[in-house]
């Protein structure tokens, strides 16, 4: 156990230089392990959750092992840091998101701690930022509130990935002619798009929905963009390039008008 550990541990060090490059760009004040160390400690112990108050959102043994899949996108924990109002507030600390229960762990030695789920505490893993936000997916505009990550960050907008894993029933053959299904646990995955600090609204990765979504003065020119590129938009690269070219035009317009 201490090998597989230590493993870990030497697999993630080469990640830390570039996670800080990251870490830089949330920084407006930061834990610097002396004059403000009181005080950020308490933030941060603020910011955890013990193991003990999620124990009800485990399997058990003997339901995992007829369970196809697992939690993560990836096992390993990654050198990050927990943010108070986009505001640094922990030395790196070795996390990683648990998709299925939308938590984000923290390996605090052999303990597993979890992150608060507060609309004011972020995290960074790696080089992805997550943020505990409300967001809208169904027609009956109910608001729910989940960990979103940052796949696109514009000068007026932000867009947004929820990439999370769902547990799905195993399913009995009805007939002679149709299999069993396995319980299984899937990947589920969606865009959401946000203006300043507004509730996230879901992306549906088509044309028309997507051009209802922003401002109308540049619908005909993401129209023609959409057309000349050949987007399609349900791949990620290019819905990340529909974005792109929008605040591209925006920005521009904001420009003429500081002219």
């Amino acid at each position: 156990m201490k090998f597989k550990y230590l493993f870990s541990l030497l697999f993630i060090l080469p990640f830390i230089s570039n996670a800080q490059i990251a870490f830089t760009t949330a920084q407006s004040q930061i834990y610097d392990g002396r004059s403000n160390a009181s005080e950020w400690d308490y933030r941060f112990r603020d910011a955890l959750t013990d193991m003990r108050y999620n124990t009800n959102r485990t399997f058990s043994d003997s339901e995992r092992k007829y369970i196809i899949g697992n939690s993560y996108f990836n096992k390993i924990f990654i050198p990050g840091n927990i943010l108070y109002e986009n505001k640094i507030v922990s030395k790196i600390y070795a996390l990683r998101y648990n998709a299925f229960r939308d938590e984000i762990e923290v390996s605090n030695g052999d303990k597993i701690e979890y992150v608060t789920r507060d609309p004011k505490i972020s995290c960074i893993i790696g080089m992805q930022k997550f943020t505990f936000k409300p967001y809208i997916k169904d027609k009956k505009q109910k608001t729910r509130v989940g960990y979103l990550k940052t796949v696109y960050q514009g000068n007026s907008f932000t867009l947004f990935e929820r990439k999370i894993k769902k547990y799905k029933a195993a399913k009995k053959a009805k007939n002679t002619l149709t299999t069993s299904q396995p319980a299984k646990i899937v990947d589920v995955t969606d865009f959401y798009f946000c203006n300043s600090n507004e509730i996230a609204t879901y992306v549906k990765p088509k044309k028309k929905a997507l051009l209802a979504l922003i401002n109308s003065k540049e619908r005909s020119k993401m129209n023609a963009f959409i057309s000349k590129k050949k987007l399609n938009l349900k791949l990620k690269r290019d819905l990340i390039a529909f974005f792109k070219y929008y605040d591209s035009l925006l920005s521009a317009k904001s420009s003429d008008v500081e002219l």
